[in-house]
């Protein structure tokens, strides 16, 4: 995904879609492991770096709602 697409869910659903890769992550690594499928590296990497690219994005968003919240409280 990329991070413009990422940037237009909120964040409930990034949460969502983490924990949805981190369980295909995990997937992916049991049929490697035991050779029961076309389990590539670069898909493991691909996730990976999906699954980063989401939990920056949803740090992003939460500290950007504190700074509006203290903003909000102290102007």
């Amino acid at each position: 995904m990329r991070p413009d697409e990422i940037r237009e869910f909120d964040v409930k659903a990034l949460e969502e879609k983490v924990r949805d890769l981190s369980i295909s992550l995990f997937n992916m690594r049991l049929q490697g492991r035991a050779s029961k499928g076309p389990s590539r590296a670069s898909d493991i990497v691909k996730t990976r770096k999906d699954i980063a690219r989401i939990k920056t994005i949803i740090a992003e968003k939460t500290s950007q709602s504190k700074k509006t919240s203290i903003d909000v409280t102290e102007g």
